[in-house]
């Protein structure tokens, strides 16, 4: 006669609490048993019940026929955006394929993207209309618009939002000759659609180009600038105007990317265009960074929210590739719908931005 299963696994029980000198009811470093997982005794399998611990070494050490369910990672929203219109392209990642694209298709330049904690997705767009515009999670409808002053001469470069999402917009101003230049940062508190506040710096003007990059940390706002001598300027994000921030000279970079974005150590992540490679700044910033190399240029990187994976457009290929975060190993590449060349994926970000 079979004994019955309750009590073959009560003798299981018995035989590693005798050797692990432990008693069933909850073994040091025991496994805690949940609805999730399961046992199997001869084949047959089981839920744990809640009285029913295996320490894991002693587990492995007797060969017990312990399975558990596979952890399956859940999927991560992102976003791909292309240089010309409002297109993007929504992705479920792991999937390759793209969830859904935007079918707004209009002329105008948009510089990177950016997402927030509702899914909404943002581009700083040339116009027209000229601005920051906001649509719907997934590949929804116009939610919203930041607009800038001088629009006839504005070109939002990127925008990044703080802990009370308020917008931080760049802002490029071409002047009235033909290669002066001036950046500015617009702010616009949760509900403002037009900007409140203004920062700026007599050094974001310059005839070497925009600045590139907009990021926020611990109340800070940092804006990178420009052509081959990159510095960063940062501003307090007390939410009033400013003429002059601080500077900080970046050590062995050879231009700044589109992005600044941070992890939780605090660590600047930046991408530089011109040596197709990223850049990791310890704080206080001042330090020659430690630099991964990329599969190609790359304008934008995002990270996502466990801080495990890093998406950066790579402008070449017209993809956005993946890489494990830190060690910057690339896994793999997603696609635009399409895979149209005459259009160049140029913004990456996931849900929210990083």
């Amino acid at each position: 006669m079979s004994i019955p299963v309750s009590q073959r696994a009560a003798v299981h029980c018995s035989v590693v609490a005798t050797l692990l000198l432990a008693g069933c009811g909850g073994l040091g470093g025991g496994l805690t048993p949940t609805a999730e997982k399961f046992y199997s005794v001869d084949g047959i399998v089981r839920p744990l019940s809640s009285g029913f611990a295996l320490q894991r070494v002693g587990v492995r050490s007797l060969g017990l026929n312990l399975r558990f369910p596979p952890k399956r990672s859940k999927s991560e929203t992102f976003y791909l955006s292309l240089l010309l219109g409002e297109v993007y392209n929504v992705f479920k990642l792991p999937k390759t394929k793209p969830f859904c694209e935007s079918s707004v298709v209009d002329n105008e330049v948009v510089n990177s993207i950016a997402t927030t904690s509702d899914g909404d997705v943002w581009l700083p767009s040339d116009g027209p209309p000229t601005g920051i515009i906001a649509y719907a999670p997934g590949c929804g409808v116009q939610t919203g618009f930041l607009s800038v002053p001088d629009t006839a001469n504005a070109d939002p470069v990127a925008v990044a939002f703080g802990p009370s999402q308020t917008a931080y917009g760049l802002v490029g101003f071409y002047g009235t000759q033909c290669c002066a230049e001036n950046g500015y940062v617009e702010v616009y508190p949760k509900g403002a659609s037009s900007p409140q506040f203004q920062y700026t710096d007599p050094r974001l003007n310059s005839n070497s180009g925009f600045p590139g990059a907009v990021g926020i940390n611990k109340g800070k706002v940092y804006v990178s600038c420009c052509g081959s001598d990159p510095y960063l300027i940062v501003f307090s994000a007390s939410g009033r105007n400013q003429k002059h921030g601080k500077k900080i000279q970046l050590q062995g970079i050879s231009d700044q990317g589109g992005s600044i974005s941070f992890d939780k150590a605090g660590n600047m992540i930046m991408p530089n265009f011109n040596a197709s490679s990223l850049e990791i700044l310890p704080p206080p910033y001042t330090e020659t960074p430690t630099a991964y190399q990329l599969q190609g240029i790359s304008w934008q990187c995002g990270l996502n929210p466990k801080e495990t994976e890093l998406a950066c457009s790579n402008v070449g290929a017209n993809t956005a590739d993946i890489y494990s975060y830190p060690s910057m190993t690339y896994e793999y590449s997603v696609a635009p719908s399409g895979g149209s060349q005459s259009n160049t994926v140029k913004g990456a970000a996931f849900v929210p931005s990083h």
